[in-house]
């Protein structure tokens, strides 16, 4: 599959404007050296998409859905989980 080939455990695609630890591209998505690189890289994005501006974990969640989630109920899903981990 795609993700063991590309190492992309987020389905993450290669940037252009950012930093990134991507080493190319395969099938429209980023390629690593590793799973930890595709990690490293996740991070580089959230600090350059949220360097501005802090979230509180709903309106993080909702940009997620937005940008992120192919689902309509992402957010419902996400934050069920939230609540029975708190439990």
């Amino acid at each position: 599959s795609d993700l063991k080939v590309n190492k992309n455990i987020f389905g993450m695609r290669k940037p252009t404007v950012r930093p990134t630890t991507a080493i190319g591209i395969n099938s429209k998505y980023a390629m690593y050296p590793n799973w930890q690189a595709s990690v490293a890289d996740y991070k580089l994005w959230q600090e350059y998409t949220f360097k501005k501006k802090e979230m509180t974990r709903k309106e993080y969640i909702a940009f997620l859905q937005k940008r992120y989630s192919e689902t309509s109920d992402y957010m419902n899903r996400v934050m069920r989980i939230v609540k029975n981990q708190k439990a």
